[in-house]
């Protein structure tokens, strides 16, 4: 499904604007999903969804990444979340311990039933079915009797790799097969997602054209390289399989040793961390608000409340929804700002805001929000997209607190008199030193 370009009407002629595809990575939808509410709801996910469905962006999720976001342990087609022969429904077949299981499968299906994301099956995926065959060959002891050959067929394959009760899902986990002489062989599952990633990137560009913008929507210190590395390697090389996770200094963009023209020569793709593909909300959120124009009315803010203000205070919203994805249990520690096309990427050092010491950087996504606003018809699209996420997250904040509060009344009569008495001391203390902090903070913004 391709989509339209849209027009952009400039000093009485129409110019055809393309409209961005943005592939996204595994960190980033965890990153989305994770980071928000507490222990249920979609988090920032909406804010992705909703730029593809009112066709903003063209969102592409590759099937290795949709594979790790599900917790599976082999590519997945849209059919895996549709029809008989599905393998997801509610939380059927997320692995135990995964957080958000319902909310994971609710995203995806909601996207696929909108029309609002392609999975994209690549090469990565079928290559590492294609592995698994392979070493399976060595591996009977994981046939079962209703098998009808072995190695399976790629349909049986992938349907004992959805499973993670399988014995050979949990073969695969684990790295545990083993080769013709026994010793243990690596079954290919390690960073499959990006590698898919680029191969999407690559299918994007062999089908539209390389002048197609492209962004690659990632978490993480080294998914730059690998997808870069993958791009320039040819297919059949260590260098391209990566099994084993090697990435040369020469393709990693946080090495002086980085070859900047290799990388230029692939084509119109931007690397957007989402630390800087929130910050593009953040933008449009400060302008679009209403405050300022019409009295009483609030600010829109999407991580923090001063997050407009300067970099201090987007970092401290973004450290806030780290912790929150920790919380989750997916240790995440990614914190960078990254918004660079491939044609001029830089050291892992240097500043990547939008605007550095009045100095505007080479930031896409941020230009793309910017055409977005410039745009009359898109920008009242994306006024929208905001405004209803804020009225949504600022509802999730009150239902935490109320949470909260229901824990500490249903607790209270299950306690002895003394120890409820210190307990509502101890509150009363407790709520009378956030009254005072809650005042000064809204009295320091007010001025």
């Amino acid at each position: 499904m391709l989509l339209k370009p849209s027009n952009v009407f400039c000093r009485g002629h129409t110019v055809k604007q393309e409209i961005p595809w943005v592939v996204v990575d595994t960190g980033t939808l965890l990153t989305l999903l994770l980071g928000g509410e507490g222990k249920h709801g979609l988090g920032y996910t909406p804010l992705l969804a909703e730029l593809a469905k009112k066709k903003l962006i063209h969102l592409a999720i590759p099937d290795m990444v949709l594979s790790e976001f599900m917790g599976a342990l082999t590519p997945l087609r849209r059919k895996d979340f549709a029809g008989d022969e599905k393998f997801f429904d509610a939380d059927k077949n997320i692995p135990y311990g995964f957080s958000k299981a319902r909310e994971r499968v609710a995203f995806v299906k909601d996207l696929l039933d909108s029309n609002a994301a392609e999975i994209i099956r690549t090469p990565c995926g079928d290559e590492y079915l294609q592995r698994l065959q392979t070493v399976l060959v060595d591996n009977p002891d994981y046939k079962r009797v209703k098998d009808k050959e072995w190695p399976l067929d790629v349909k049986t394959l992938r349907r004992r790799l959805s499973s993670p009760h399988s014995h050979l899902y949990k073969a695969v986990k684990q790295n545990s097969l083993v080769d013709a002489v026994g010793n243990t062989v690596s079954s290919g599952k390690q960073d499959r997602g990006e590698l898919a990633v680029a191969d999407t990137l690559r299918i994007i560009h062999e089908k539209h054209g390389q002048a197609t913008p492209a962004f690659a929507l990632f978490e993480g210190s080294d998914v730059r390289g690998r997808i870069i590395q993958r791009l320039l390697s040819a297919p059949n090389t260590a260098d391209y399989d990566q099994l084993h996770g090697e990435l040369l200094d020469k393709y990693n963009p946080g090495r002086s040793e980085f070859v900047k023209k290799e990388a230029a020569t692939l084509g119109n793709i931007n690397f957007l961390s989402t630390k800087a593909f929130l910050a593009g909300f953040m933008k449009a959120a400060k302008e679009l608000s209403v405050a300022g124009r019409v009295n009483g009315m609030p600010e829109w803010y999407i991580l923090h409340p001063d997050e407009a203000k300067n970099n201090g205070d987007l970092n401290k919203g973004y450290r806030e929804l780290m912790t929150q994805v920790q919380e989750h249990g997916l240790g995440r520690a990614y914190d960078k700002y990254r918004d660079r096309p491939i044609t001029d990427m830089s050291p892992e050092d240097e500043h990547e805001y939008a605007m550095v010491k009045q100095v505007p950087q080479n930031a896409p996504w941020m230009k793309q929000v910017s055409s977005y606003l410039e745009n009359s018809q898109q920008r009242e699209v994306l006024r929208d997209i905001i405004h209803v996420f804020v009225k949504k997250r600022q509802k999730a904040l009150l239902k935490e607190c109320e949470e909260s509060f229901e824990t500490i009344f249903r607790n209270i009569p299950k306690m002895f008199l003394e120890t409820a008495s210190a307990l509502m001391i101890m509150l009363t203390k407790q709520m009378g030193e956030v009254a005072k902090q809650v005042e000064h903070k809204f009295e320091a913004r007010a001025a």
